[in-house]
């Protein structure tokens, strides 16, 4: 049989009550850390079917076929949520012409509604797409 004084039971009382408020202190720490975590998630993954930091942009190589003229410079950083409709505009505003072929590493056509992240993350080399265009259709 143990006998306590009032001084003690005192004591354990206060601690008691000092470790849940130390408790439900880490737990509000946990829950707005958690939630800071998730509100960076979702900025800067915006898609996630494609599964890549949207933040980030990809690197798109043009590479002229035949006697199209060349863009200097051939290499451009993009943002991996536009499509391949954008690029054809681009290429046609730059080069001054009215339509222009576009071609992924020299054997496809995409349609305009690809997302250049889906393409990137499936067709890239050494970290970058490369895109190729002409004037006439180049591959039958």
């Amino acid at each position: 049989m143990s006998l306590q004084s009032d001084d003690d039971d005192s004591n354990s009382r206060s601690s008691l009550g000092q470790s849940q408020e130390m408790n439900s202190d880490q737990n509000g720490d946990d829950s707005s850390r958690v939630n800071s975590i998730d509100q960076s998630m979702e900025q800067t993954t915006k898609d996630p079917i494609i599964n890549i930091n949207t933040t980030d942009k990809i690197t798109i190589r043009f590479k002229p076929i035949g006697s199209t003229s060349p863009i200097n410079p051939p290499i451009f950083k993009i943002s991996p949520d536009q499509t391949i409709s954008m690029i054809l505009k681009f290429l046609c505003k730059r080069l001054k012409v009215k339509f222009i072929y576009i071609y992924i590493l020299n054997s496809f056509q995409p349609n305009p509604d690809e997302i250049l992240g889906e393409l990137f993350k499936t067709f890239q080399v050494n970290n970058e797409l490369i895109i190729n265009y002409c004037n006439t259709m180049a591959f039958g």
